[in-house]
């Protein structure tokens, strides 16, 4: 099996390689943090590491081995196999299927030459109610757990990921392949077989729904309606009250509660991503209509079917998992009439880029609509149009600066 290349999360772990703190990939399910991790075994035997010195244990699989799950047994399965005069890389897939695995973490930190690699799908243990705790139990010896989170398929790595006879393809039926087929690791290995693509991808958002979800005391039906109104309604505003009042009739009722508990399920499972509204003049995040993308643009037609006519909705959905991956808080907003506010607002280290994302725009009427509210940004920061059809040589006023969408996803060291 070919496995595609994703330096920017394997160099992570290089970087941090020798610290003594336990490294938390985390993601959506199927997104690839079990094959980053088993690259960066391959870079440990490549340097020098001996096989029985890495410890591979998937507990998803430990807890088909053991009912109900035991953390003393897992325990027990790594320590028999510890180096006790070298150091001993574990790592372990799903490990938060294992009730009590902080506490299997925090005996293995105790084991100076252990060092500990997590795989977790969602959100991760550091988040949710028990996140304090969870960071206390895994602080080791070089201070708190360090987390990456794991998106799908950059257009960029997806492009490389490509078999040979695909990478000859133009430019816009490459990114047609992406948007159809999907974003997930899969895709290139398929030979971006749409149609099998997306039936592995609609298994996966069920797997999600049934295994990432924890114990919800929220009905899954309720989960899978919340979730397909935020597909059918990609990057627009919404709220609580309004995913109840437009439940189908097939769920049966939904009261605003059981929204928001729904949509947090959804958030911390990394199936969405929110982006809430902010303010630039205060420097706040404001509390109502956020906007929701899923981790996959291709998951709206594998779940709900296509929808003709959402492109600059679709466009939106990628552009903001990229800025994600290029390490932004990535909000809406930018005024009090949301009418008027930028696509999005990404925060870097602190300081503000304005972007906003159309398929097209034509015509000095559309162009005038389409970067007033950039325009009415008044901080000094850095202002973008990314276009699927770019005017080339064209020219916009406030320091507003142009450019193709395409180009932008291939350029992964571009400003934001």
């Amino acid at each position: 099996m070919r496995i595609i290349p994703r330096p920017a999360y394997l160099d992570w772990l290089v970087r941090h390689r020798d610290r003594q703190a336990v490294r938390i990939l985390t993601g959506p399910r199927g997104s690839g943090k079990s094959t980053i991790l088993a690259l960066f075994r391959e870079h440990l035997l490549a340097r020098s590491a001996a096989p029985e010195q890495l410890v591979t244990i998937d507990c998803e699989e430990v807890t088909e081995l053991f009912r109900p799950p035991d953390a003393k047994d897992l325990l027990g399965r790594v320590l028999s196999r510890l180096q006790p005069d070298r150091e001993t890389h574990v790592f372990l897939d799903e490990p938060q299927r294992v009730p009590g695995f902080t506490d299997v973490c925090a005996a293995l930190l105790a084991h100076g030459g252990c060092r500990l690699y997590l795989a977790c799908s969602g959100a991760g243990p550091l988040s949710g109610e028990g996140g304090a705790n969870a960071a206390e139990s895994l602080r080791g010896p070089d201070g708190p757990p360090l987390e990456r989170l794991v998106l799908p398929l950059s257009f960029a790595e997806f492009c490389a990921g490509l078999v040979p006879e695909r990478k000859s393809l133009p430019l816009r039926d490459k990114f047609a392949l992406y948007l159809a087929a999907g974003s997930m690791p899969w895709t290139a290995r398929l030979d971006a077989d749409r149609e099998q693509a997306r039936e592995l991808l609609e298994g996966n958002y069920l797997a999600i729904l049934v295994r990432d979800m924890g114990a919800p005391r929220i009905n899954r039906r309720y989960l899978d309606a919340v979730a397909r109104r935020l597909l059918l309604g990609i990057g627009r505003r919404t709220s609580p009250a309004a995913l109840a009042r437009d439940a189908p009739p097939r769920c049966g009722p939904m009261d605003p509660k059981t929204a928001a508990g729904g949509l947090r399920l959804l958030l911390q499972s990394r199936l969405f991503f929110e982006a809430r509204r902010f303010s630039l003049k205060s420097g706040t995040l404001l509390r109502t209509q956020s906007r929701y993308y899923a981790f996959d643009t291709a998951l709206r037609a594998a779940v709900v079917g296509e929808r003709p006519g959402d492109f600059d909705r679709v466009l939106a959905n990628v552009v903001f998992l990229e800025l994600v991956r290029r390490g932004c808080a990535v909000h809406s907003g930018g005024c009090s009439i949301p009418a008027r506010e930028a696509d999005f607002i990404a925060l870097r280290d602190g300081a503000p880029s304005c972007w906003q994302v159309r398929a097209a725009v034509s015509g000095p009427e559309e162009l005038s609509r389409t970067i007033a509210p950039l325009r009415g940004i008044r901080m000094p920061c850095p202002k973008w149009l990314l276009t699927y059809d770019t005017v080339p040589g064209r020219k916009l006023p406030g320091g507003i600066q142009e450019r193709n969408i395409l180009d932008w996803l291939l350029d992964e060291g571009a400003s934001v």
